[in-house]
């Protein structure tokens, strides 16, 4: 129901042209008058009856009209005509008017009936005006009421135009949705056809590669060796586990070859134990893949000739393996120390326990299978190349950079100076040298107050000499004699002699009130004619000097950031 135009519709064909009405299945359409309900056909059959009636009532009215004129005009001129000739012969025959008064008076009373008789008719005729005036009024209202029905058929006509309109957005829509369909049902066939190439690809790379895990839990930890390949546990050959196993890897697959056991802890044979060891890393050639595992114990009676070796296929760490600690690598002959997978830890309770506590982890390294394999000898001289032979015979040993949160708070100004500890120098006959330089800086650059350059050598062979090849800015950050103290070049033929248990090499940061230097420390580290051990890198990567006034040497937090 429309509220509008009191019309009750259902979509239909409705044209309103030239004022003409068209309307097919009209008994679709419905309007209510008052109380009444009637069809749009109904509706037109009763205006074109009406129309009919009007327009003979009207052409009737209008003959009767010109009729009634027409008699009274007549008789208006007539009694004009009599009333003019009964005065002019009042006028000229004014004698004999006695005798005569009477006749006349008798016709003029006969005239004025028939005046009467006109004004009755006048009296008619303007009653018929008014009736045929009330007719016209009729007619105007009910012209009103076939206008109103021409605008309620017009808004009708509107009306289901727009339904037609929305009819044609739908059509549109399920076109659209028609196409959408089609476009999902392409694209299912698409992804049906990709997920085919994806299972032949999967089985094409079935295999291709595998993984390799290795963990140490030594004495402290519960006594294990594990190894996984691709997940699968590793059975070892070997019945006697304690001190260090070693596992080695195909040149070209990089699955288990075999595994050795060395019972390098404390055994009446020890010796002859440490020795073959020796005589086996020896004889593997440069890339040469060996798992290293301690059982129980491993490090109690190798020598610095054996933990030469071990650091040969990358070992950062055994020099500074302690007693019952448990440690694993994925070594590489030849590689840089440092650039191999490594773990170290130990957190049991047992009496004389290395490992700080420290929790050991899983190690992995992932390789090529199948007809990937060739690419294993690429993954290995990637790490081989970190040991690239430069300046007539030097090996580039690996790296280490870390970060000093400069001493100089502000207002009080109590911070001490620090010392970052790098990391230490063993004792050995071979030649080796440590590069290492210093960037610091304030806010911003200036020539000699916001930023500091620094850059060392330190030159070893059974001792160690040190040089300052380049200053700038600042003058801050200075070596730091962690022998006999004090700052500045190891000067002199050799002036540091190396203790048994190695040379820390610090660098001194001097206090700045309110400027709070930040320094990088870079340090790079090499050796001559083959792989022998040149520098064992710290484990901190951080030195914060700020509010130190109140800590013991070497005056530096190892925690710069709560992350």
């Amino acid at each position: 129901m429309d509220s509008n135009t009191n019309c009750i519709y259902s979509p239909t064909q409705i044209t309103v042209e030239d004022g003409v009405v068209e309307i097919e299945a009209t008994s679709n359409i419905k309007f209510r008058f008052g109380n009444q309900i009637i069809t749009a056909q109904e509706l037109y059959e009763r205006h074109t009856s009406f129309e009919g009636t009007i327009s003979s009532v009207r052409s009737e009215m209008a003959s009767a009209i010109s009729s009634l004129a027409s008699d009274v005009s007549m008789k208006q001129g007539a009694l004009s005509t009599s009333l003019s000739s009964i005065i002019a012969d009042a006028i000229d025959s004014s004698e004999g008017i006695d005798e005569s008064l009477a006749s006349e008076l008798m016709s003029v009373e006969m005239e004025k009936a028939d005046e009467s008789d006109v004004v009755d008719l006048s009296s008619s005729l303007m009653a018929a005006e008014s009736s045929i005036n009330s007719i016209e009024g009729s007619l105007s209202s009910q012209d009103s009421l076939a206008q109103s029905l021409s605008g309620s058929l017009s808004s009708a006509g509107d009306t289901i135009s727009d339904l037609g309109d929305s009819f044609t957005d739908l059509s549109s829509a399920v076109a659209y949705a028609d196409d959408v369909d089609a476009t999902a049902a392409q694209l299912e066939k698409e992804i049906s056809t990709l997920k085919s190439a994806q299972e032949v690809t999967e089985s094409n790379l079935d295999n291709l590669v595998f993984s390799v895990k290795v963990q140490s839990k030594g004495a402290c930890d519960g006594n294990k060796r594990l190894a996984w390949f691709n997940g699968v546990a590793y059975q070892w050959k070997t019945s006697w586990s304690r001190g260090i196993n070693v596992i080695k890897l195909h040149p070209v697959t990089l699955h288990p070859v075999e595994d050795k056991n060395f019972d390098t802890c404390c055994r009446s044979d020890t010796a002859q134990e440490v020795a073959k060891m020796k005589v086996y890393l020896d004889s593997q050639t440069v890339g040469t893949t060996l798992i290293f595992v301690i059982f129980d114990e491993g490090v109690n009676s190798i020598d610095d000739d054996l933990i030469a070796k071990i650091e040969e296929y990358g070992s950062q760490f055994i020099r500074t393996i302690e007693y019952r600690e448990s440690w694993a690598m994925i070594g590489v002959k030849g590689a840089a120390i440092g650039s191999v997978p490594e773990d170290h830890g130990g957190t049991g309770s047992t009496p004389n326990c290395g490992g700080g506590g420290r929790a050991t982890k899983v190690i992995e390294q992932t390789y090529f299978a199948g007809k990937l394999n060739p690419f294993n000898s690429e993954l290995t001289n990637r790490i081989l190349r970190e040991s690239t032979t430069i300046d007539g015979g030097f090996h580039r040993q690996g790296s280490w950079d870390g970060f000093v949160l400069g001493p100089g708070n502000y207002p009080t100004c109590s911070d001490r100076y620090g010392i970052a500890e790098i990391g230490k120098i063993f004792r050995g006959t071979y030649l080796r040298y440590i590069d290492i330089k210093v960037y610091g800086s304030h806010r911003g650059y200036h020539p000699s107050h916001y930023y500091d350059y620094k850059h060392f050598v330190i030159m070893c062979g059974d001792k160690c000499t040190s040089h300052t090849l380049e200053s700038r800015g600042r003058n801050l950050a200075q070596l730091w004699d962690t022998i006999h103290g004090g700052t500045g070049d190891y000067g002199g033929n050799g002036d540091i002699d190396i203790p048994s248990d190695g040379y820390t090499v610090a660098v001194y940061i001097p206090s700045v009130c309110g400027a709070n230097f930040d320094h990088s420390i870079v340090v790079s580290f090499y050796s001559f004619e083959g792989f022998h051990s040149s520098f064992q890198p710290t484990n901190h990567r951080c030195f914060n000097m700020r509010g130190n006034n109140n800590i013991g040497y070497p005056y530096a937090r190892f925690k710069c950031w709560d992350v």
